[in-house]
């Protein structure tokens, strides 16, 4: 490669008032690529409460000339038990496939502190007509804050997640 462009800048969504994540891309042996990102807004009818802040991962998969391969697809979004999905990350294998994670925020009740804001990595893995293999799972140890999670995956689908573990007042 050159380094030079094969083609002109483009939009991978529409959307225009969100805050959108840093995106995350993978690309497969043929030049089939995606892109993964979340996007958050503040939504006044929420179901975790009036204005509370809303987030979704999409991901979006390109042809090897740029071309949108079907729309966006939703891959996780926070539901009455979360308060934030955002930083995914992506791999994808010569089949279409694809694995993604993601830094899932939570609140965490408590009965004698009211609770605490948590955060978990989940992931989700799709095949290359976007059916799901595994939908949302929680990859890190229940009890461990978690975020900044990686993927890798290998041409025939092994893969692997690693997140920073946040143990107390230390990483691991």
């Amino acid at each position: 490669s050159t380094g030079n462009p094969l083609g002109a800048a483009f939009d991978v969504t529409a959307a225009t008032n969100d805050t959108l994540s840093p995106p995350s891309v993978a690309m497969d042996s043929s030049g089939d690529f995606v892109v993964t990102w979340s996007d958050s807004y503040y939504n006044l009818s929420s179901s975790l409460g009036g204005g509370a802040q809303s987030s979704t991962i999409f991901a979006q998969r390109f042809d090897a000339a740029g071309t949108p391969a079907g729309g966006p697809i939703t891959v996780a979004q926070n539901l009455t038990d979360r308060f934030a999905v955002s930083a995914p990350d992506v791999a994808t294998d010569d089949a279409g496939d694809l694995l993604i994670s993601w830094t899932d925020r939570l609140f965490v009740a408590n009965p004698n502190s009211g609770g605490r804001f948590t955060t978990q990595i989940h992931a989700s893995r799709l095949d290359a007509s976007n059916n799901p293999i595994f939908s949302d799972i929680l990859v890190s140890p229940t009890g461990q804050t978690a975020a900044d999670s990686a993927v890798a995956m290998d041409a025939r689908g092994d893969a692997v997640i690693t997140w920073d573990a946040r143990y107390g007042s230390g990483d691991t």
